[in-house]
């Protein structure tokens, strides 16, 4: 059934309870009326991408022969360890220290690059987050629905409708929540 009414949201009270009463302009509507001025455009950010993502995970030791396979087959092949302290900062592994991160890195050629950290935090729950990772082809989606269960992924499953949201929904030994797709 389709929803025409776009007010409908059954999530609509809580999210008022959470944020305040919703404003009839949407954010979408400001960014719009800020592109169609051209000195507007000249201020505003251009999205670069990301420099790192910050994943927690209950358990080190249980996820990263996981992200292992999965990261560096994804392009981040440079592997190093880190050390994050109580106050969340993030260095290089103190001597003496037990090392609390994995870092995957993308081959930049000595140049600093992206990467994904894989944070050991015991207090960290999954949530409902997702991370979403972005394939080139279709094929290459598929190669990774055969290959994701292999490697030790969880709950794997395509999405419902593979033509119009080509994706593939995952979760690591710790629950946290991932998808590839390729669009």
């Amino acid at each position: 059934m389709a929803i025409r009414d776009r007010s409908y949201r059954p999530w609509h009270a809580a999210e008022q309870r959470l944020c305040g009463p919703l404003r009839d302009v949407s954010i979408l509507d400001e960014a719009s009326a800020l592109q169609r001025s051209a000195s507007n455009r000249a201020r505003m950010t251009q999205f670069n991408g990301f420099d790192h993502v910050d994943v927690r995970v209950r358990s080190l030791r249980l996820c990263e022969p996981f992200y292992d396979r999965l990261l560096p087959a994804l392009g981040l092949v440079h592997k190093r360890f880190a050390f994050v302290d109580r106050n969340g900062e993030w260095c290089d592994v103190p001597d003496g220290a037990t090392p609390n991160v994995v870092e995957f890195h993308e081959d930049t050629n000595g140049h600093r690059g992206r990467f994904v950290g894989i944070i050991e935090d015991a207090m960290m729950r999954p949530t409902q987050t997702r991370l979403a990772l972005r394939l080139s082809s279709h094929d290459e989606l598929e190669r990774w629905y055969a290959r994701l269960p292999q490697i030790g992924a969880r709950a794997v499953e395509r999405s419902s409708d593979m033509t119009a949201y080509p994706a593939i929904f995952f979760e690591d030994p710790c629950g946290t929540r991932w998808e590839l797709c390729a669009r």
